[in-house]
């Protein structure tokens, strides 16, 4: 889930850069409890009122995207949540909803949380999205409990007023797992389980299956807290990487030692380009222009230009790369497809090339790896599909995300 605005530059440039060092992150084996009893969880497609195949006029960037969803039961009630590392927040809406859309379009009812009319809030929630969309309510005390783990006292969101609803598909609401918020300082849900002990470990890590192809039918994953899941199996050698700045931002940032195309490796990146938000709830990846420009000039399809935009033809045209929306590249489906790798703790992680390309429609494919345009890179859904992410926290002082190859236990 993105919470800051791309900023669209028109061509995109690659300027010439400082070559900096990469940063290299020591090399060991990592230690993850294995858990027996793991969240399973649901994919499906958030489709934010797309076109069917055959009136394709224009493509929202955010028209198609995947989520990731787990049952969470807040106050003896059942949610279907969001899977969210890039937000702090746990969030659901409040039976007493007022919803107006923009569009006229009817407001999404999710399961809903009913609460005394007498209650008083702890504080103001507001979160907003750069689509616009945007909810506000108050913050609440509730019993949350998530698999085998239950905080009794947890600090959430209730929303009751939206002027335009997220589009947040077939979920209830968000599971907001990352960092301390700011602003209404309160200590979020899995930092809680920490300081309430009921945790084996101070980790947990996400597992996703599938691929990047919109269709609607899909394998799950795994979220454990506590550890990794004993179904799945790491191949590789644990990949480390400490927070950048672990007590300011909320986001989980890293920076990476690079990025390869083609097993060529992008240079002259500074340490900033380099730096990544870990995200569960992007189903893109976005990494700095100058990758993603060379990402783009070794895919196949017909088009030069970048910042070229897609034409009605162009967008059915099955061979013709080209900018849709002003933000996201459209690329042919099929032809060969080179490698991208990004490297973290010096092992490479190549994004499965199902996961390259995303279908969003018959025929009509957007580019799994976008430019960051400026702006902080992330490592989505489609490079978290090839590892088990985890988040770990047992060294209160050095915060890292550790990641490794897998394939699933037999």
């Amino acid at each position: 889930m993105k919470f800051f605005a791309l900023v669209v530059a028109s061509p995109l440039a690659a300027n010439a850069l400082l070559p900096e060092s990469a940063p290299r992150f020591e090399n060991r084996h990592i230690f993850h409890r294995q858990v027996e009893t793991s969240i399973p969880l649901n994919l499906k497609t958030r489709q934010r009122n797309g076109p069917s195949r055959r009136d394709v006029t224009s493509i929202k960037q955010d028209a198609f995207e995947l989520e990731y969803i787990a049952p969470v039961t807040i106050d003896g009630k059942s949610f279907d949540l969001l899977i969210d590392t890039g937000s702090p927040d746990t969030w659901v809406t409040a039976t007493n909803l007022t919803c107006t859309q923009p569009d006229g379009d009817a407001c999404p009812k999710p399961e809903q949380l009913s609460v005394p009319s007498t209650e008083k809030s702890l504080g103001n929630f507001v979160i907003s999205y750069v689509d616009g969309a945007g909810i506000s309510g108050g913050y609440i005390k509730r019993p949350v409990k998530i698999g085998n783990f239950e905080v009794k006292n947890q600090i959430i969101g209730l929303g009751w007023d939206a002027k335009s609803f997220p589009d947040i598909g077939p979920t209830h609401g968000i599971l907001g797992l990352s960092k301390r918020r700011t602003g209404f300082n309160y200590t979020t849900l899995f930092f809680n389980m920490i300081d309430t002990h009921i945790l084996p470990e101070n980790s947990f890590s996400i597992v996703l299956f599938g691929n990047a192809d919109i269709d609607g039918v899909r394998d799950g994953g795994y979220l454990t807290f506590g550890g990794i899941p004993k179904a799945v199996k790491p191949t590789s050698k644990w990949a480390s990487a400490p927070l950048v700045d672990p007590d300011g931002l909320h986001t989980y940032t890293i920076a990476v030692d690079g990025f390869k195309v083609g097993g060529k490796a992008v240079t002259g990146l500074t340490t900033f380009q380099k730096e990544v938000v870990v995200d569960s709830g992007s189903t893109y990846s976005w990494v700095d222009d100058h990758v993603a420009l060379a990402l783009w000039d070794a895919m196949p399809g017909k088009g030069d230009d970048p910042a070229k935009a897609c034409s009605i033809d162009d967008l059915t045209d099955p061979t013709v790369k080209c900018l849709n929306d002003e933000v996201i590249w459209k690329v042919p489906c099929d032809g060969k497809l080179p490698e991208f790798t990004v490297t973290v703790g010096g092992i490479d992680f190549a994004v499965k090339k199902e996961n390259l390309v995303v279908e969003i429609l018959e025929g009509i494919c957007f580019l799994g790896v976008q430019p960051a345009r400026n702006g902080t890179g992330i490592l989505g859904q489609t490079f978290m599909r090839g590892v088990i992410s985890a988040f770990d926290f047992k060294n209160e002082g050095r915060p890292e995300i550790h990641f490794a190859k897998y394939e699933v236990a037999k």
